[in-house]
């Protein structure tokens, strides 16, 4: 790509240098009476087609003699410049001043390359730029300061305006800035890259603005960002320097990255690093509700929860984001004097957010309750019964209305919660009897496996309705009367419908307690726990080895095996029985020598 400059020449200051007819090409003359305004045209090979906005010059019209220009003392401007119009009694210079003349002798030297380079046809866009800066940069930064004297003013008889010497200053320092002003290094940054990331802070602002958005950072935002370069170090043989840098804007946003800044271009690349982490005393576990219904002119509408949503309630309430899990809850940070325990209590069932937990937060086992909800439950309506969802936010309310804070929620659907100053056996009691719970039971309740029945649910019965016999479905209800009826507290459930459960009160034989439930029209099977044979546990054991090896793979067996296990507990294996199981299959040889790879896999 070829490059073409423009530059404006005031004659006066080459008075002393023969004309070359060959550099002046065309002069267009014209001005007030008594005076002659004369507009150079210069060329220099391929460079400079003519001037967009000529040099003003001004000199006495009689008998004016145009002095003689050298082609490499040229000095262009920026601007269009007047001269003042000599006076009739006052004689145009003969020469110019020879620290002038020798300054501007240098700075033809100094951009003869740069001038070179420009007529190559082979240079490219970047390189044209870069070279035209340079040029730009000798004649500007240093010609006009060796003009003393040298004032602008507004261009005559329909000539373009001048810009004043300090806009035209405003203007490069404007380009020349930095995309950020608010860098700091630390104490061992060397000058020299110190020196090179303002550079490229200043010439690469479209790479930095694309690169630091994708960090994190706003460039718009109300606080302006603040970086701090904390290490670099040469790499790629010295072509390129790696910086640490970390940013911030404010104490809810805070980050870090790494920048390599290649020497001959100056364009950057930027990667994320970790941001640094407060102390665990300062983080808060939060799980946000999916959906929160709205109220919208008198009317509750259901309204997801965005990720915008969430962002701008850790802005608005001065919380640093940290993770997300792929669970769906949120580490923060409290900022400022805040107090992470005040604010999880502050936070927990409120608006959009479920439950707010302090991470250090940590509670004895006795001070702890598994609780699971219901995904539906029946309520009146005026008369009317409805089956409707739980909601989450009713889960978080509901939590905060007990005084229970969320320790862990397991992807079964158990909440593990801490009831503070509560006896969790009473709590227990009493949640069983709200309508959003499915069952209660506290972490310290281990009943001995005689006293434990297995109960498995029916999923559906027929009921009686006004005379008209019909399927009904076993609701989650159905399940929480029978729990509470008889008093049972569920010690773990097996899927499937079925539950391990005993009674609080060890009042009886888990046997008659077996018999007094399987009575129920939704309970399809009630046995203790202990009623089953050794010889169904061997039994058992015997079927799941024969997919121990070939033709079968590792898969395959290991599906038959927690089959076989899950198929004995839901029975009435005992703890004993259910380790001999595992004893047999352990002890059975691998068939064929080993499993096949080939088959499941």
């Amino acid at each position: 790509m070829k490059c073409s400059f423009v530059l404006a020449v005031p004659l006066t200051l080459f008075s002393v240098v023969p004309l070359d007819a060959a550099v002046l090409t065309k002069t267009r003359a014209h001005g007030a009476p008594g005076s002659t305004l004369i507009v150079p045209r210069l060329r220099f090979g391929e460079l400079g087609a003519g001037l967009a906005r000529g040099a003003v010059l001004a000199a006495p019209s009689p008998g004016v003699s145009v002095p003689g220009i050298a082609a490499p003392s040229v000095l262009p401007l920026a601007e269009p410049l007047a001269l003042p119009s000599a006076a009739p009694d006052q004689a145009v210079p003969d020469k110019a001043d020879g620290s002038t003349v020798e300054k501007l002798s240098r700075i033809s030297e100094d951009i003869q390359p740069d001038l070179q380079a420009l007529a190559e046809p082979s240079l490219k866009d970047e390189g044209s730029q870069t070279a035209g800066e340079r040029i730009m940069a000798a004649v500007l930064g240093q010609g006009i300061q060796a003009l003393p004297g040298l004032e602008l003013s507004p261009a005559q008889d329909g000539a373009p305006a001048a810009v004043p010497a300090e806009q035209s200053k405003e203007l490069k320092s404007r380009k020349s800035s930095p995309l950020l002003r608010s860098v700091s290094y630390s104490p061992g940054i060397p000058a020299e890259s110190r020196a090179l990331f303002q550079e490229t802070l200043s010439r690469r602002k479209a790479g930095w603005s694309t690169q630091l958005k994708t960090m994190g950072l706003d460039l718009q935002g109300k606080i302006a960002p603040i970086l701090t370069v904390t290490a670099s170090r040469d790499i790629a043989k010295g072509e390129k320097v790696e910086f640490t840098v970390g940013w911030n804007q404010g104490e809810t946003r805070v980050g870090a990255f790494k920048a390599v800044v290649t020497r001959k271009n100056l364009n950057p690349d930027l990667r994320r690093l970790p941001a640094p982490m407060p102390p665990k005393e300062r983080i808060l576990r939060l799980r946000f509700n999916k959906t929160i219904l709205a109220d919208m002119g008198g009317i509750k509408v259901e309204a997801q929860v965005t990720d915008h949503d969430i962002s701008k309630f850790l802005e608005d309430n001065g919380l640093r984001g940290l993770q997300k899990s792929w669970e769906g809850w949120h580490e923060v940070a409290v900022t400022g004097s805040m107090q992470a325990d005040a604010v999880a209590r502050d936070l927990s069932g409120r608006g959009i957010v479920l439950y707010a937990t302090p991470v250090a937060l940590s509670l004895p086992k006795a001070n702890r309750l598994r609780i699971v909800f219901k995904k539906t439950t029946v309520r009146d309506f005026g008369g009317l019964r409805v089956e409707t969802a739980v909601r989450e936010d009713e889960i978080g309310a509901f939590l905060r209305q007990k005084g229970l804070r969320v320790l862990e929620v397991d992807r079964d659907g158990v909440w593990t919660v801490g009831a503070e100053g509560l006896d969790t056996s009473v709590a227990a009691a009493r949640l069983r009897w709200d309508a959003e719970v499915l069952y209660a039971t506290p972490e310290t309740f281990e009943p001995f496996w005689s006293h434990i029945v297995v109960l498995k649910l029916r999923k559906s019965v027929i009921v009686n309705a006004g005379g008209l016999r019909m399927e009904a479905a076993v609701s989650e209800d159905d399940v929480a009367d029978v729990l509470r009826r008889y008093g049972l507290l569920v010690v773990a459930d097996l899927g499937g419908g079925a539950y391990k459960a005993a009674r609080v009160v060890d009042d009886g034989a888990a046997k008659d307690l077996a018999a007094l439930v399987a009575g129920e029209a939704v309970v399809e099977s009630a046995v203790a726990v202990g009623s089953l044979s050794e010889d169904v546990v061997r039994s058992a054991a015997t079927g799941a080895a024969s997919y121990k090896g070939r033709p079968w793979s590792s898969t395959e067996y290991n599906a038959a095996y927690a089959m076989a296990y899950a198929d004995l507990e839901r029975r009435g294996a005992t703890p004993s029985q259910l380790q001999l199981f595992e004893k047999l299959c352990d002890e059975a040889p691998v068939r064929g020598g080993g499993f096949n790879p080939w088959s499941g896999d």
